[in-house]
Formats: structure tokens, C-alpha cells, sequence
């Protein structure tokens, strides 16, 4: 589950480019990039597998290249067909260092809040009502999210004034 967490997120991208390119008539791009997918991801899985001896990690780790070769192709034929340039930093850097930053700090929430109390079920609350925390902290702090789409939360105009309150958003 630890190694193939990642794909979760390529299938979803892969999917929602999929709609896109069916969206803008362009119903052949999907299937022609998800068979290149599948000739790669054969290629990376005989490899894992024969000449790496990775076992199940082998179709795991392929599953989620699969996934993330269909991102990839699907977003440069979306990028091409409607000359759509996606915006990198913000989109997808600043979320991905959040995450990393929370998931460090839910690890030692729980880690210390276990040692501490012994109860998995009070570790496991603190933990992710700190890791709603930091993650929301470091998109304030890094950017990734502005005004505009705090206002389009539910509850988006009361949420705006406390972070302005805080002054975590000019």
C-alpha cells in the first residue's frame, strides 16, 4: 500500500485527462497513449520482475508507471490541442512539499503521542488534526492557495477573514 499510494494520484490525472481529451473530440488519444502505457509498462514490469527479482513490488511499482505514462502523454496532447500550458510550481510543487513536510510531522505526532498515551486511536486524531494543520499552514505560507480559492470553500468568506487575522494572507 506504501509504494502504490503514488498511483492514486496518476490515475486520477490520468482520468480526468482522459475526459479532457474526449471532452475537446479527441477520442482516439486516450486509447492510442494508454496502449504505449501498456507497452512500457511491460517492458518496466519483465524488468522488475526477471531482471531486478522485485516480486509483487515489480507490478506495483509498474502499475503506477502505467499511470504516470498516461499523466504525461495525455497532458502533452491536451497541451497541444488547446495550447494549454499547465502551470508547474503551484499546481503541483508546492503541494507535493506540503505533503512531504505533513507527512513528517503526522509520523512524529503519532510517533510521540503513542510512546506517550498508548492509545493508537488518540494518536491517529492528533495526528491528522495536525496534519490538516501544517498542510494548510505551508499552502498559505508557499502560495499554492490564494484568496480567490479560499472564497470558493464552503465557508470560504469566514475562513478568508481568520487567515487574514493571523496574517497568513495579505
Amino acid at each position: 500500500l506504501r509504494v502504490g499510494a503514488v498511483s492514486i494520484v496518476f490515475y486520477s490525472l490520468s482520468t480526468l485527462s482522459n475526459a479532457i481529451l474526449q471532452g475537446i473530440n479527441q477520442m482516439r488519444k486516450p486509447v492510442i497513449h494508454a496502449v504505449v502505457a501498456l507497452l512500457l509498462h511491460i517492458g518496466v514490469l519483465l524488468a522488475l520482475m526477471l531482471g531486478l527479482d522485485f516480486n509483487i513490488y515489480a507490478v506495483v511499482i509498474a502499475n503506477t508507471f502505467f499511470s504516470f505514462v498516461m499523466c504525461i502523454l495525455n497532458g502533452l496532447s491536451i497541451r497541444r490541442c488547446i495550447h494549454y500550458r499547465q502551470e508547474i510550481v503551484k499546481t503541483f510543487l508546492i503541494p507535493m512539499v506540503a505533503s512531504a513536510v505533513m507527512g513528517g510531522v503526522v509520523f512524529g505526532i503519532y510517533y510521540l503521542m503513542e510512546m506517550g498515551t498508548g492509545s493508537g486511536i488518540a494518536a491517529t486524531v492528533v495526528s491528522m488534526c495536525g496534519g490538516v494543520l501544517v498542510y494548510g499552514l505551508l499552502l498559505l505560507l508557499f502560495k499554492g492557495l490564494g484568496e480567490e480559492e479560499l472564497l470558493a470553500f464552503p465557508g470560504g468568506r469566514i475562513l478568508v477573514k481568520a487567515i487574514k487575522k493571523l496574517h497568513l494572507l495579505r
